[in-house]
């Protein structure tokens, strides 16, 4: 900024300008026109009152708009103009008075004015540190030295001479020369204060003063000369030596401003030190010496006043001392006591924090979060540069951060002992620490916030491709119903041209594979829906090998071993197929890309009685169960994370993965009302072992193990489908089965149909989702008018669709898409057979 900006910043700058300038114009005419020479006098001492009570209200102004040490500044500079302002007062009185001037020899006036700027020397004593404080001992012993140094002074300067000098323009002279010094003296002393200050603040104010003094001390001295040479006197052009000054240091005084930076008290710079050493130190130090000078050299005149002024200026002097050390053995306390507060709240924060020079990076103080998390004991760190606990291409972008000394936060890569990298949340903040520039740092590790982030949108898009499998899957499973259907029955037919039978198995393999994709695609997205049934478990071991086997690769040996006689287990025979798949890949990962010779995989089947003690520890009910054992030959686990191992979203895997496999399998276990277990040991491989409670024996019109469903009849089947290739292919399997059926697209015409022909039918099989009207409404309709209707829904949508629709799996018959025409007619035959309580 410049000068000129500086300046005309100030709201009273203008103000003052403008009133110091009318005041000396207003002071040349009276000196260029008024002839009368008491009316001259008169003006001129009014003009110098005025002038010097311009400078008194720009310290009022002044300190209106100062701080706290600017208001005590700018009180003091006022004091000494108020001083100067009653001296002039008595000057002028005397001169209206008495119609002379008090010149030529020494006078009370003559020491007024020599003291009124005493208050200036207050300034170079003056203390930002110590203001705001109830009673400042030390200021209080300050102004005592300075009234003993004025009482020195006043003996050395004028009692001393008027004793043996009488020669009157000898006596002016040594008056000036007197003023004079001392306005060297305070010139060079605020000077010297200017140069010593800490902050902008306490600079710019000495600085002001300085300059106000020098144009008083400059203009001033030329007025006294010309006095002293020209015997000059009051009334003549002279006179604007003392208005010129006065009007000039209030224009000054009115262009300081407060600065907007904050004081440095506190500073810790090494130059900083020694500056605020020397102010608070030496300039109350060169008093007492000041004293005994003095008091040395009107000894001769006055022994017991100058004995007294010594011993009361080192009296004062000694009890500053002493207030001083006082104040600083509180203050290093307090600092002890802050210290040690920093200290606890330092070590006790439960996230990793620590102290770094910003210039040579090195850790000045870690705490034990820091510790815990990075794996370095304290000394370790206190060894170390911060670069050392980030991988190698995070250095670059963390050394451009450090070119600049200011606070940040974001997220950063860091790097533990043991070579473990993790994500951080960074907040630094700047500080000064015994004169070195650092930051404090406090470090969030969010590695597991991201991983959580990460498995949530994993989660997310896992519910779009559940809706999209939802939404594809009952189109798919209609579209494969009709295939494998036509399939099946092109096979019956082509029974002797084994060349075209074979050829038309491979279409019905083919939509068996993609009817299996299409549950695969549910199961991963969570949509598939659950039958369970009472099943053979190696019949479903057997089943999914041929799978397992090109999965597993060459390399490794699947092994099945099971005894003659497993008991059956009530369970879904595709959870059971997805547990089976998700352990074999769980192994295949511990086995590694390339597995060592004589890796294995082995899935042992048997049956156990579970007792009390071991039941109670799977949180099982002791009895008969199924135990399927599945180990491998792979890496192992560790026993610190085994407890993790089944929670969602939990991996080891080095790349990272979903962490939903073994999660998958306990949850389908728990689903089959059984339990799981793990054992492994590092390098040792791991054992899951499974127990699936035995399915209770089927009895009574039930029971359909060891008996063939007849497959055919001669009741009436009403088949509401909308899609027209499905009802074809209902409407012929049924018909070949004997039985008589009436097909209907929409739910009008199924209602149509049983009005006329509703005695007759004994068996509604309908699609769950119809346009306009739902199939389990349509049952609800028809059945309400013919109570002997049975009913058979058949859907290919999944668990969610179907049970929004009303229609709950076990309280219903329900036969999923895509089901084969065998699977069809068994499951009709098996609803009107327990409709007519027949076996």
């Amino acid at each position: 900024m410049s000068t000129r900006a500086y300046l005309t910043s100030t709201p009273s700058f203008s103000k003052f300008l403008w009133w110091s300038g009318g005041l000396i114009c207003i002071h040349a005419f009276a000196l260029a026109l008024v002839q009368n020479q008491a009316v001259i006098v008169t003006a001129s001492n009014a003009a110098q009152l005025v002038a010097c009570g311009l400078a008194l209200f720009a310290c009022v102004d002044a300190r209106r708009r100062a701080g706290a040490f600017g208001r005590s500044f700018w009180t003091l500079c006022g004091l000494s103009y108020l001083l100067w302002i009653a001296a002039q007062s008595v000057w002028t009185y005397k001169e209206f008075r008495y119609g002379v001037e008090a010149t030529g020899h020494y006078s009370f006036t003559d020491v007024m004015f020599f003291f009124a700027f005493a208050p200036f020397a207050m300034l170079l004593l003056a203390d930002p540190a110590q203001e705001g404080e109830k009673i400042n001992w030390e200021r209080t012993l300050d102004v005592m030295q300075v009234g003993i140094v004025i009482l020195s002074a006043y003996l050395y300067f004028f009692y001393v001479p008027s004793r043996w000098e009488t020669e009157e323009q000898t006596m002016l002279r040594m008056v000036n020369q007197v003023f004079f010094a001392r306005n060297l003296v305070i010139i060079g002393a605020l000077g010297l204060r200017t140069a010593l200050s800490t902050s902008r603040r306490e600079r710019s104010l000495f600085l002001t003063a300085t300059l106000a003094m020098v144009v008083y001390t400059a203009v001033t001295r030329l007025s006294n000369y010309a006095r002293i040479a020209w015997d000059a006197r009051t009334g003549s052009w002279f006179d604007l030596g003392w208005t010129v000054p006065f009007a000039l240091s209030a224009v000054i005084i009115a262009s300081w401003r407060e600065t907007d930076e904050p004081e440095n008290i506190a500073t810790s710079r090494p130059s900083d030190r020694i500056k605020r050493l020397l102010v608070l130190h030496g300039t109350p130090m060169l008093l007492p010496g000041l004293v005994l000078v003095l008091g040395a050299s009107i000894a001769a005149e006055q022994v017991a006043v100058a004995s007294l002024a010594i011993l009361a200026s080192f009296l004062c002097y000694s009890l500053r001392l002493a207030v001083m050390q006082h104040r600083q053995s509180k203050a290093t306390e307090e600092l002890a006591r802050a210290e040690e507060r920093f200290r606890t709240v330092f070590s006790s924060n439960p996230q990793p924090s620590w102290v770094y020079d910003h210039q040579t990076l090195d850790f000045l103080e870690v705490n034990q979060a820091a510790v815990r998390q990075y794996g370095y004991s304290r000394e370790e760190f206190l060894g170390m540069k911060v670069t050392a606990i980030r991988p190698p291409d995070e250095a670059e972008r963390f050394l451009a951060r450090q070119r600049t000394w200011e606070p940040y936060a974001g997220e950063w890569r860091h790097q533990a002992k043991d070579g473990r990298i993790f994500t951080v949340n960074v907040l630094a903040q700047p500080l000064e620490l015994a004169g070195r520039q650092c930051k404090l740092v406090i470090a969030e590790d969010i590695t597991e916030k991201h991983r959580v982030e990460a498995h949530l949108r994993h989660a997310q898009k896992m519910e779009a491709v559940g809706t999209l499998a939802g939404g594809i899957a009952h189109d798919f499973n209609t579209a494969l119903t009709i295939i494998t259907g036509y399939a099946q029955a092109a096979i019956e037919r082509a029974r002797g041209n084994e060349a075209l039978r074979e050829e038309i198995q491979q279409i019905d393999s083919a939509a068996q594979r993609a009817a299996a994709l299409v549950r695969q695609l549910l199961t991963f997205s969570s949509q598939q829906m659950v039958q369970p049934q009472r099943i053979d478990l190696q019949a479903v071991i057997a089943g999914v090998e041929k799978m397992l086997r090109p999965l597993l690769g060459e390399k490794v040996e699947l092994v099945i071993s099971s005894p003659m006689r497993l008991g059956k287990i009530h369970a879904d025979p595709r959870q059971i197929e997805q547990i089976l798949v998700n352990l074999a890949l769980n192994a295949k990962d511990a086995l590694g890309t390339d597995p060592p010779p004589g890796s294995r995989l082995s899935f042992l089947t048997e049956n156990i009685e579970l007792m009390p003690e071991l039941a109670q520890g799977l949180k099982l009910a002791p009895g008969p169960y199924v135990l399927l054992t599945v180990s491998d030959t792979g890496c192992g686990i560790d026993k610190a994370i085994q407890h993790r191992i089944f929670e969602p979203f939990f991996t080891t895997k080095p790349g990272g993965g979903f962490g939903l496999g073994l999660s998958s399998v306990y949850g389908m276990v728990q689903q089959c009302g059984g339990a799981i277990t793990v054992e492994s040991e590092p390098g040792q491989g791991a054992t899951f072992k499974i127990y699936l409670p035995l399915a209770e024996e089927e009895s009574g019109p039930h029971r359909q193990e060891g008996r063939a469903v007849a497959t055919s009849g001669k009741q009436t089947i009403l088949v509401a489908e909308d899609d027209a290739g499905l009802r074809e292919l209902a409407t012929r399997v049924l018909s070949r089965a004997g039985y008589q059926v009436y097909t209907a697209g929409r739910h009008d015409e199924a209602e149509e149909i049983c009005r006329q022909h509703g005695s007759e039918i004994d068996l509604l099989v309908t699609d769950v989702v119809m346009p306009e009207v739902s199939g389990k409404e349509l049952a609800d309709r028809l059945t309400s008018r013919f109570p002997r209707l049975r009913v058979l829904f058949m859907s290919g949508y999944t668990d969610e669709v179907v049970v929004k629709q009303g229609v709950r799996e076990g309280s219903v018959n329900f036969i999923p898409k895509p089901f084969t025409p065998s699977a069809l007619t068994q499951k009709v035959r098996e609803v009107l057979a327990v409709s007519a309580g027949v076996e």
